[in-house]
């Protein structure tokens, strides 16, 4: 999904998309590395390592895991982002609109 696809008609929709994209990028981005880099340890046991298998498609469930853990535990976090995007554009909305508007005479002054 591109950032463009977000840009949608309902404001409901947007939010939603927007809530799905993050999660996404939260997933990938955070918990994602924190998975490999513990598969990756050198300290890890090797009772708990999956074996062949393990190496074959632990990535694909670290894949799982993440995104998982993006709607629980990254909850808070994806939404804080949200919120900062969301509030980002209306920001620029309404400077935008206050750009547009004629200047208003102060004539009280004069």
């Amino acid at each position: 999904m591109s950032v463009s696809s977000v840009h949608s008609h309902k404001p409901e929709d947007r939010h939603a998309q927007l809530v799905k994209q993050t999660e996404k990028w939260v997933s990938q981005t955070f918990f994602g590395t924190l998975l490999k880099q513990m598969r990756e340890n050198p300290f890890k046991s090797d009772l708990f390592s999956g074996g062949q298998g393990g190496q074959a498609f632990g990535a694909l469930y670290d894949q799982q895991l993440a995104d998982h853990m993006s709607k629980g535990a990254g909850g808070k976090l994806v939404d804080a982002i949200v919120r900062k995007i969301e509030g980002d554009k209306a920001y620029r909305k309404t400077a935008l609109s206050k750009m547009k508007r004629p200047p208003v005479l102060d004539r009280s002054a004069a």
